[in-house]
């Protein structure tokens, strides 16, 4: 998803309001299991350098930074890298697999090789004044008009750009019957055929089970009470494993790579006593991270986490400018290593 530089934590704040709004309606039956808290083996540590923006791609690597500042992380190594964009690109990034997608203004957005360093300037989506703006480790992808003009009184298609190749598709927004909130083609697939979670989607989920929230044999819930739950693919029951949350303002938990990160908070009007909770779907295990004060803040947005860390933004103040921290704060990165698994 393409983002201002400054508004890198807005679809996050828009995702936790639409969260809200579905769980309101909804409601699931948590199954009678107490899941034991383990202080987590590992402290989280601060990295270098400012954001305003980040991504990561859920499996190794963590991108984030401000202006033409771009950071990337290799949670499995713990090495950290940092490089000055171009001029005309900015760092509101979106990162999977290898790669990480980044926006510049002559609309050829900038491709960046986190193994390797390259990168490459890409031509733009066809016939439109946007650029790509997502990326799986396959296809990009962008939502461009079906005529190829301009957007008065365009149809909405979804252009698709191969990273290998360069081949580009452009298919009707819609095109597969069961979307429900933009395009969810699974952009890892080489067929750009439908994402599905936990099997078809007549298998009978949950009804507060959203689809984003999903992985692997997994899916997370929220019960009446505002908590966090998962559920086993093919189990009616679900499991509560953290809460209660105010639904009104909290970032919504991550799941991929057989983990699961939230964070909770007490009081969060003054960010008293934040916490960071990992829960190991394969053993069934929480672990938990006290978060420590960064420039005397705890106040937390997030979590990230990859198959090898969780990363947590902190907020701290700093005085805007035209060019940076325009809303009058910006984050500093925490990381942990996850507990390995025997």
């Amino acid at each position: 998803m393409a983002r201002t530089p400054s508004a890198g934590w807005t679809a996050r704040i828009v995702r936790a309001g639409t969260l809200a709004l579905l769980l309101g309606l909804v409601a699931v039956t948590p199954a009678d299991a107490a899941i034991e808290t383990h202080p987590a083996p590992t402290a989280l540590r601060l990295l270098s350098g400012d954001g305003e923006a980040m991504s990561g791609d859920g499996d190794r690597y963590f991108a984030y930074g401000i202006g033409r500042t771009l950071h990337v992380v290799d949670t499995k190594t713990g090495h950290q890298s940092r490089r000055t964009l171009p001029r005309d690109c900015f760092v509101s990034p979106d990162a999977a697999g290898d790669h990480v997608l980044l926006p510049c203004f002559d609309r050829r957005s900038l491709l960046v090789n986190v193994r390797t360093g390259r990168a490459v300037r890409l031509p733009p989506p066809p016939g439109t004044e946007t650029e790509w703006d997502a990326i799986g480790r396959v296809w990009m992808r962008s939502v461009v008009p079906c005529d190829g003009g301009d957007w008065v009184d365009a149809k909405a298609c979804v252009a698709y750009r191969s990273i290998r190749t360069g081949e580009v598709r452009v298919q009707p927004l819609g095109a597969h019957t069961e979307m429900q909130v933009g395009d969810d083609t699974d952009l890892d697939d080489p067929d750009l055929r439908l994402r599905t979670y936990c099997g078809p989607s007549s298998a009978g989920s949950a009804p507060s089970e959203l689809p984003g929230l999903a992985s692997g044999s997994h899916v997370l819930a929220w019960t009446a009470g505002g908590r966090v739950a998962i559920r086993t693919c093919g189990q009616a029951s679900v499991t509560t494993i953290g809460g209660p949350m105010d639904l009104t303002d909290f970032f919504p938990p991550t799941l991929t790579g057989g983990w699961a990160t939230w964070t909770e908070e007490a009081g969060r009007r003054d960010c008293k006593r934040a916490e960071a909770f990992g829960y190991d779907t394969a053993r069934g295990i929480r672990y938990r991270w006290p978060v420590p004060a960064v420039e005397r803040s705890t106040c937390v947005q997030g979590p990230y986490h990859t198959r090898y860390a969780m990363l947590l933004p902190v907020v701290v103040k700093r005085r805007a400018t035209e060019q940076r921290f325009s809303l009058g704060f910006g984050l500093r990165v925490l990381m942990a290593r996850l507990p390995a698994r025997p």
